[in-house]
């Protein structure tokens, strides 16, 4: 019975996603988890209307992985609106060496593992899916905000992880700068 309960949820997503507008750019994406014993998990696309701007997206990052993370992936992203294969490698190493690093257990099941990892990358996607460019800087500014009480060396560390980011796909484009020297700055570095 649990596989004709998973055919119907799909028919269900299915029938939802139709209903999805031609332009999400109002729109804000909601991953919900619906039934606790299969995990299923569904995304959902609400109209957030011209509050949309307004969101925090920093509410939905819970530790400093995730923050670095929201960084990265912000320059790997945002930068070139694209996400190439060396890109993310590069940032889910980065972000596993964190968690391994810093013995971080985000699902709480006592081990340290790459199990961790993927629920850092879905809280990082989730905090950012379907979000605007400007909604994304305001929360990278409020995330360097965050980081700037710590050491010049914690700072040079989170610049270190950026510009490998960047130079990950052996091109820099004008707007990676622009989004390096934006995080850069606003670390007060």
């Amino acid at each position: 019975s649990r596989g004709l309960g998973d055919v119907y949820k799909r028919q269900i997503l299915k029938q939802e996603l139709s209903l999805l507008p031609a332009v999400l750019e109002d729109y804000i994406l909601v991953k919900v988890t619906a039934d606790t014993q299969t995990h299923y998990n569904k995304s959902i696309i609400i109209s957030a209307g011209k509050k949309m701007n307004n969101k925090d997206l920093t509410q939905y990052l819970n530790n400093d992985v995730e923050r670095l993370g929201f960084l990265l992936l912000f320059l790997a992203h945002w930068s070139d609106g694209k996400f190439s294969m060396v890109e993310y490698s590069e940032y889910a190493s980065i972000l596993l060496e964190m968690v391994i690093v810093g013995k971080v257990d985000i699902n709480n099941d006592g081990i340290v593992d790459k199990e961790d990892l993927e629920v850092v990358l879905d809280n990082i996607t989730s905090a950012m899916g379907a979000s605007s460019y400007s909604d994304v800087v305001d929360a990278v500014k409020k995330i360097c905000s965050h980081f700037l009480p710590l050491d010049i060396s914690a700072k040079e560390t989170i610049m270190g992880c950026c510009i490998h980011i960047v130079r990950a796909d052996q091109a820099v484009t004008e707007q990676e700068k622009a989004n390096i020297n934006l995080i850069k700055d606003a670390l007060g570095i």
